[in-house]
């Protein structure tokens, strides 16, 4: 059996509030986050110097119920989808569905 490091990563909550809940897991020189997006909310749209990873763990399940902004693009979300955001392009998510939208991001500490 091949050896295997494991290791307990213990959170941090980034924000609480109306709009969101992050919890942020340091490692090695990168963030994996966790983000619940509160129903009928959106994120502040932001960029980053490096690229971003974003996989959307629940989702609305109609159409156009959670969209992500990349650029002056809009995509449809569905759980499962996955995303990779390049530097310096501004993102966004927004959930118009009645129930929290859950996703992990996946990008280097600043």
């Amino acid at each position: 059996m091949a050896k295997v490091d494991s290791f307990r990563i213990t959170p941090s909550i980034r924000a609480d509030n109306p709009v969101y809940r992050i919890d942020d897991f340091p490692f090695e020189g990168y963030i994996v986050s966790t983000t619940e997006l509160h129903p009928f909310q959106n994120t502040k749209g932001h960029f980053h110097l490096h690229r971003e990873f974003y996989l959307f763990l629940s989702c609305g399940i109609f159409p156009n119920t959670v969209l992500l902004m990349l650029g002056n693009d809009l995509f449809e979300v569905f759980e499962g989808d996955a995303f990779e955001i390049p530097p310096n392009i501004f993102h966004r998510v927004y959930n118009r569905a009645d129930k929290p939208t859950k996703f992990l991001c996946v990008f280097r500490k600043p």
